[in-house]
């Protein structure tokens, strides 16, 4: 998984946008100051990737504003939305000091995108948030509480059971093969670990299985957590696809991931009762 993969997702990367910026842009997740081997200097990271809609990305922002702690940070990257939508997005990270929004040149795909984020990552524990989603409560309390056990890799409300690999059903509570990708918390050097996000994955789609996969294949534990303190609104890089296109993007990333795991020991079923 993950950063070794730089160069075969480079090929992939299509041509930037037109428009002109009045602020520094990124063709490559190389391009972001590198703060990996740094220690922690902040207690979470929000990392959100984004493609216009500056609507949803402020009702995202704003929801994690009213719950994040004073040393926080929320990390955009911006993958060259137009340039009125990203003008709305420069502005939005500029009205808290905690907010900062990092804009690319052409879209680099969402592992590449994850990764850019990662690089720039000061927080002590990390969230993946999509844009649709809105925090409610005290989500990011219930989702350190999860993560104190080191044998935890990541929590998040939204987890996923399967028994084959082949069919998920999504469930809000206990032990989970994954964690979906809209809301996918863990600690900083858990992901750093397992080498970051596979940049083959230019669409959404099955990235958060194959990682959190990776980790259950290390042993982890991943756990669902955190009900009714978010809600998802309308995703709008599924709802903009045609449904032929959907499926054929979703079956090539489900169609990776189950070559690289279905032959592994990732402890289907092997789960445990979880009080959190």
């Amino acid at each position: 998984l993950g950063l070794d993969l730089e160069r075969d997702a480079a090929a992939a990367i299509p041509r930037q946008r037109p428009g002109r910026r009045a602020w520094p842009v990124i063709a490559s997740p190389r391009e972001v100051r590198d703060r990996r081997g740094d220690l922690p200097t902040r207690s979470w990271t929000v990392a959100l990737t984004v493609q216009d809609h500056p609507d949803d990305v402020a009702r995202a922002v704003s929801s994690v504003l009213r719950h994040l702690p004073a040393d926080g940070e929320v990390l955009i990257l911006d993958q060259s939305s137009a340039v009125e939508s990203a003008a709305r997005i420069h502005a939005l990270a500029g009205e808290d000091a905690r907010v900062r929004a990092i804009f690319a040149d052409r879209d680099l795909g969402e592992g590449a995108g994850r990764n850019a984020l990662l690089r720039a990552a000061r927080g002590a524990y990390l969230l993946q948030l999509d844009a649709s989603v809105e925090l409610t409560g005290h989500l990011l309390d219930a989702l350190e509480e999860a993560l104190r056990p080191t044998r935890t890799a990541f929590a998040g409300p939204w987890g996923l059971r399967t028994d084959d690999l082949k069919d998920f059903r999504e469930v809000t509570s206990g032990d989970v093969e994954a964690i979906q990708g809209y809301c996918l918390a863990s600690r900083r050097e858990t992901v750093l670990a397992l080498g970051g996000f596979d940049e083959r994955f230019r669409f959404y789609r099955n990235l958060d299985i194959a990682l959190s996969l990776a980790a259950r294949e290390r042993g982890l534990d991943l756990v669902a957590v955190g009900e009714g303190l978010a809600v998802r609104h309308e995703h709008r890089a599924w709802e903009a696809l045609p449904e032929a296109e959907r499926e054929k993007r979703s079956r090539r990333n489900f169609d990776r991931v189950y070559r690289r795991f279905h032959e592994s020991a990732v402890m289907l079923g092997n789960r445990v009762p979880h009080t959190h």
